[in-house]
C-alpha cells in the first residue's frame, strides 16, 4: 500500500486527492483510501477487486484512463458504496479546533455543523473564527464575537446618549458628534464651563466674562477686551478715550476738507462741460441755419 501511494503522490493525479485528515478517537484503517491514505470521503468501490477509495482519488484514476490501482484491471467499474458512507460519517472524531480548546467530541457527520462558521449558529463550536455580522471586516472565535458585537465593532448600532439620533458606532461618533446641537462642549474662551450643550452655546457666549467684545469706543479706535475686564478699562481709559474721540474728528475733518476739495473740482469741471455744450448747441444752431438757406436757394432755382 505503501509503494501505491507513493506513486500515487507523485503523480499528476496528487492535486485532486482528498480523503478526511482528522483526529478520529476510534481505530480507521480499515476506511482508509489506499490511495491518499486518509479515511474515505464518498467511499467509492470498484467492481474489479472490491476495494474502497475516496470518490476523488478513484474519479481521478479513470479520468486519467489508468487501471485499478490494486488488482491493475484495466476495464472496471465504479459505485459510491452509500452503506460504507454511513460508516465513515458515524465514526468519532474529535474537533478541529481541539487545539484551541475545543473538547466536543462526536459523529464526522456532525462535525461540519458543529464548525460552522456562521456568526449565528450560537451553539456550534465556540473556537472556531466567524466573520463579524455588521460587516466591519473582523473575524473572530465565536466564543468571543458576542463581546465584539456589543462593545467593540466600529459598526454596532448604537443610540448617541445626548439625542434620539441612532447609527452605527462609528457615524455617530465621527459624523453626527461633531454637528449634534445637544452634545455638551467646553466654553471655546476657556472660561471654566465644560458641558454647554451646543445649541445654548451662542446664549452662553453673550454672557460669558472671558468672551472679546468691543469698547463703546471703538468707533474711534479702541479694541476689543473680555467682558469681565471691560468696565475697569472703561473706567481707566477717559483720557486715552477722549484723544481717539479727539484724533478721529481730525482725520474726518482732514477727510471731509478733501472732499470739499473733490467737490469744488468737480464743479468746476461740470462748469467747463456745460460751457462746451452751451458754445457746440451754438454751433449746431448756425449750420442748421446755413442748411435752411441753401434749401430755399434750390427751391428757387427749381423753381425757375
Amino acid at each position: 500500500r505503501f509503494c501505491k501511494a507513493t506513486y500515487f503522490a507523485s503523480s499528476k493525479m496528487a492535486a485532486n486527492v482528498g480523503g478526511y485528515e482528522h483526529d478520529f478517537i476510534e481505530k480507521v484503517q480499515e476506511f482508509e483510501c489506499p490511495l491518499c491514505l486518509h479515511v474515505t470521503r464518498e467511499p467509492s468501490l470498484t467492481g474489479c477487486c472490491g476495494q474502497h477509495f475516496c470518490h476523488s482519488c478513484i474519479s481521478q484514476v479513470t479520468t486519467d484512463r489508468e487501471p485499478c490501482p490494486l488488482c491493475k484491471e484495466e476495464n472496471f467499474t465504479v459505485l459510491l458504496d452509500k452503506k460504507q458512507n454511513r460508516r465513515v460519517l458515524e465514526l468519532k472524531v474529535s474537533c478541529t479546533m481541539k487545539e484551541r480548546g475545543c473538547d466536543w467530541t462526536g459523529e464526522l457527520g456532525h462535525l461540519t455543523a458543529h464548525t460552522d462558521s456562521d456568526v449565528q449558529n450560537s451553539g456550534g463550536c465556540q473556537y472556531v473564527d466567524v466573520v463579524c455580522s455588521n460587516k466591519c471586516g473582523e473575524s473572530f472565535q465565536r466564543r468571543n464575537i458576542r463581546v465584539h458585537l456589543m462593545k467593540c465593532c466600529p459598526n454596532r448600532q448604537i443610540v448617541c446618549k445626548y439625542c434620539d439620533y441612532q447609527d452605527t458606532y462609528i457615524n455617530v461618533h465621527d459624523k453626527h458628534y461633531p454637528k449634534c446641537l445637544q452634545y455638551p462642549v467646553p466654553c471655546p474662551n476657556n472660561c471654566g464651563i465644560v458641558n454647554v450643550e451646543r445649541s445654548l452655546m451662542s446664549a452662553h457666549l453673550d454672557e460669558c466674562p472671558k468672551q472679546l467684545v468691543e469698547c463703546e469706543f471703538a468707533h474711534a479706535g479702541c479694541t476689543k477686551f473680555c467682558r469681565q475686564d471691560l468696565k475697569k478699562h472703561t473706567e481707566q481709559s477717559t483720557q486715552s478715550h477722549l484723544s481717539m474721540v479727539s484724533s478721529k474728528l481730525r482725520e474726518m475733518k482732514t477727510k471731509l476738507d478733501e472732499r470739499d476739495e473733490e467737490v469744488r473740482e468737480l464743479k468746476i469741471s461740470l462748469d467747463a462741460r456745460d460751457k462746451e455744450v452751451r458754445e457746440l448747441k451754438t454751433r449746431v444752431a448756425a449750420r442748421d441755419k446755413e442748411v435752411r438757406e441753401l434749401k430755399t436757394r434750390l427751391d428757387a432755382r427749381d423753381k425757375e
